[in-house]
Order: C-alpha cells, then sequence, then structure tokens
C-alpha cells in the first residue's frame, strides 16, 4: 500500500528538526557567518569567510612566507612560488634594472629595458641599428659624405639613397652600382656582377664582368676547384719540407 501525500507530508514534517549552527567569523571583514558542526570540523585552518573576494583578500591558508617590501615602488606585496621578493612586479623589475646607454651606430642615448638586455646588450637603440651594427667598418673612405661599408659577406655597402637599386637604410652594393654606371643602364635582376681577380673589395671597373646566373655559378665553381687545388699542392710542398727537415735534423721530440 502506497501511503498518500498528505501522510508523507505530515510525516516528513514530524521528522524535521532543528540543526545546531555555530556562529564564526570572517577572518577578513569580521561579518559574523553561520557554519554547521561539520563544517567547522572540516576547516584545518581555522579561516572562514563571507565571500570569495575576502577569502582572495586573506588566503584561505596561514601564510608561511613573510611579506615582502618592493625595493622600487615600497609597495608591500606577498611572494609567490619562487619569486626573490625583491620586486612586486614586471614593471619594476625593469625599472629598477633600466639604465642609460648610448647607441654604438647613431650615437643616441635611449633608456634600455631590463627584459631586452639579453635580446641587443644596451649596444644598440633599435632594430635598424643593431642591423647596422652587423656590417663590418674599416674600409677607410667616404661617398656621398658617408662611409664605405663592408657586409659579412665581403662585399661594399655604399650610400646611394636616391638610386633605385638601393635598399635598406639607402644603401648599395658598390659593384653593382660600378657596373651599372659603366653600361650606363640599371642591371636586370637575372644579372649578376663577377669579380675577375676574386677580391671582393676590388671594384675598378676592369675587374668587374656582367655575366647571368649560370655562367656566374660556373665560373666561381671552377674558380673554387682551382683554389683547392692550389691548396693541396701547397700542402703536398709542405710535407715534402717537412720530411726533409726530420731526415736532415731528426725526430722534433
Amino acid at each position: 500500500m502506497i501511503p498518500n501525500k498528505e501522510y508523507r507530508r505530515e510525516g516528513a514534517l514530524e521528522m524535521v528538526r532543528p540543526v545546531e549552527r555555530i556562529t564564526v567569523h570572517c577572518a577578513n571583514c569580521n561579518v559574523p557567518l553561520q557554519r554547521l558542526p561539520s563544517q567547522v570540523q572540516r576547516n584545518t585552518s581555522g579561516r572562514f569567510f563571507c565571500s570569495r573576494a575576502c577569502g582572495d583578500a586573506v588566503g584561505t591558508k596561514p601564510r608561511t612566507k613573510p611579506d615582502h617590501v618592493c625595493e622600487y615602488c615600497g609597495t608591500i606585496f606577498r611572494v609567490w612560488g619562487n619569486n626573490v621578493g625583491r620586486w612586486c612586479s614586471m614593471a619594476c623589475l625593469s625599472a629598477s634594472a633600466a639604465r642609460t646607454n648610448t647607441c654604438e651606430i647613431c650615437g643616441k642615448q635611449y633608456t634600455m629595458p631590463a627584459g631586452k638586455l639579453r635580446d641587443r646588450s644596451g649596444r644598440w637603440c633599435g632594430k635598424r641599428c643593431a642591423t647596422e651594427a652587423r656590417v663590418i667598418r674599416g674600409v677607410g673612405r667616404l661617398h656621398n659624405g658617408r662611409a664605405v661599408l663592408k657586409d659579412g659577406q665581403g662585399y661594399l655597402l655604399i650610400w646611394e639613397p636616391e638610386n633605385p637599386d638601393s635598399f635598406g637604410r639607402g644603401r648599395m652594393l658598390e659593384h653593382r652600382y660600378v657596373a651599372s654606371k659603366q653600361l650606363g643602364r640599371r642591371l636586370r635582376r637575372d644579372e649578376q656582377v663577377h669579380h675577375i681577380n676574386g677580391d671582393k673589395t676590388d671594384n675598378r671597373p676592369e675587374n668587374l664582368a656582367v655575366l647571368d646566373p649560370v655562367a656566374h655559378t660556373l665560373i666561381t665553381v671552377s674558380e673554387g676547384g682551382m683554389k683547392r687545388a692550389a691548396a693541396q699542392r701547397r700542402i703536398r710542398e709542405l710535407e715534402t719540407e717537412l720530411s726533409r727537415y726530420r731526415e736532415r735534423f731528426g725526430s722534433l721530440n
């Protein structure tokens, strides 16, 4: 027999008993709170909070690390994880480690933040000067009032900002500039300039030859083979001289 709803409702009301609650206070704002005895027993820290904001402000667990004072702005802050506790934020870290440097390329004085010290080592003020710093100086002559530079491959760069074949910050390869002046026209993109004597800094007109890519590649490969053959011959000559020296004066040991 299934009991009716009224009987179940009356029985449920008879079984309801008043639940004892314990009054506690919020650890942050000290507001009185009502908690069950089981909740109080499960709480191992002894801290209760009225909201999540209060819990974030104080912390749900007792702190074992002391608060620190920022060395830059003086703000009191908490240390989390592996933080050494010297600065309260990355902004204070960068500001405290920032220093005034002088750019090695343009001579401009600038402030280098701490986060960029590893990138440019505080030697250049920006990417343009850092790119130009890769160029090797020391040619010892000027062109259009600016120094002739040498790039990492050994070619010379001259200052020709008005030339349509210039690139970057107005620089242009000197051997292509001389060859175009000699021919009286602009060089095509597929035309390459070859140094006859192999010296990339010798850009005299008689030392330059304008070739197509295939011919330039064949000449370069053949010259490379000739250089290797000459080096091998020189090695054999030195080995022969060394053997004669040992026969005459004995072993070096």
